[in-house]
């Protein structure tokens, strides 16, 4: 399991959807994307296969903090004002490498230190094509983690 208090919340922007809109992960997305996809995990599979579907619903979490409308009681959500429809209308082919790239930039700022250095370890390069460049320490780590799991 995720160390969750080495979670940062980085806030990235996109201008998507003729407005410039805020991705941002937080718990209420990554639980949002085990919704969907059965665990975070599975999310990020996908999205390394380049799958267009990934791409949109992994956005669309991310956006989702700023289109929902809630319980006034519960404080809980009652309905997402927006859809991952939606979300897919508003990246045309010329958005695309834009897109992932600061979707992977929200991503990776969001995920523990220790999942970063081992999604990179596992795949150094993204659908988008941007390679993940790791310090000298993070290849350590991930040389030491690997060396772990072959034990």
């Amino acid at each position: 399991m995720a160390k969750l208090d080495k979670v940062k919340n980085p806030v990235v922007t996109v201008d998507i959807g003729d407005k410039v809109r805020t991705i941002k992960y937080d718990m209420n997305s990554y639980a949002a994307l085990e919704e969907k996809f059965g665990s975070v995990q599975a999310a990020m599979d996908l999205l390394q296969t380049g799958s267009f579907k990934a791409v949109r619903d992994v956005l669309w979490a991310g956006l989702i903090h700023e289109e929902v409308e809630l319980d006034e009681e519960t404080g809980e959500p009652k309905k997402f004002l927006i859809t991952p429809y939606q979300v897919g209308g508003w990246i045309g082919p010329n958005d695309m490498e834009e897109v992932t790239e600061k979707l992977t930039l929200a991503l990776n700022g969001s995920l523990p230190d220790n999942a970063k250095t081992t999604q990179a370890a596992d795949a150094n390069t993204l659908p988008n094509g941007v390679v993940i460049e790791l310090t000298p320490a993070e290849k350590e780590a991930a040389k030491r983690e690997q060396e772990e799991k072959n034990v």
